[in-house]
């Protein structure tokens, strides 16, 4: 009984002991929580971006491309992009409603770029009623990871018509598990390092671990005589989990 008796009379201590100085602990503790509860800043730069019109068949066709930065603390999803075309008067005449934005990787460790592109018909009768394309990236907190695979074999290439870019090479699976979908994508340069545009591409099939697959990333293309002539190219494969 004595025991016992004991065991109560610190139990009865230790909590008069907290009750007497618990009161800053907690006015600490709500400080700790509002910091904690802080809003994380999430900025997302565009480094380049481009915009041009091209046919195909009898529609006039609009591309957007742009390479982003994420400039904040904390990985983010850059996938929640929004591209809007205008023409010369300001009015709007096309927009991402109504088409995909591809963008590779969709999600972004701090400091690591996206390779953004887009494309929609346009209502307009030439190219010259064509003024330019703004996009807009809100980006998410995001626990998901992207994970860079190993390119082989890489080509820049063109159609017969110089209508279209393509990219073609091999992706391999460095990881221990298959692979069925990943995500490709090139920025485009040409000899005085402007930026031209974005080439994209997805590897849907399942590949193994160790395994190369071929892949192709195609951005449309005016032609090489109104612009100029691709002169290098920056281009990663990602995987995600």
């Amino acid at each position: 009984m004595k025991k016992i008796i004991i065991g109560f009379f610190t139990i009865g201590l230790l909590v008069g002991c907290g009750n007497e100085t618990s009161s800053e602990p907690k006015k600490e503790n709500a400080a700790a929580v509002a910091k904690e509860k802080k809003p994380v800043e999430l900025s997302v730069d565009i480094v380049d971006e481009a915009s041009y019109t091209y046919e195909d068949d009898t529609e006039l066709m609009g591309n957007y491309s742009a390479v982003i930065e994420n400039k904040s603390d904390i990985p983010v999803d850059v996938s929640n992009i929004t591209v809007t075309y205008e023409n010369n008067d300001g009015n709007v005449i096309g927009s991402s409603t109504n088409s995909t934005v591809w963008v590779s990787p969709h999600v972004v460790e701090p400091g690591q770029k996206a390779y953004v592109m887009n494309e929609t018909d346009l209502p307009i009768a030439s190219s010259d009623d064509f003024k330019s394309a703004e996009m807009t990236v809100t980006p998410e907190e995001t626990t998901e990871k992207a994970i860079e695979l190993p390119i082989e074999g890489a080509l820049l290439t063109a159609d017969d018509n110089s209508v279209f870019l393509r990219m073609l090479g091999k992706v391999k699976n460095t990881s221990d598990v298959p692979l069925d979908h990943v995500t490709i994508a090139a920025a485009i340069y040409d000899k005085n390092n402007k930026f031209v545009t974005v080439s994209y591409g997805q590897v849907q099939e399942t590949f193994n671990p160790n395994q190369s697959v071929p892949f192709q990333t195609d951005s449309p293309w005016q032609n090489f005589g109104k612009l100029q002539e691709p002169e290098r190219y920056e281009i990663f494969a990602y995987m995600y989990e």
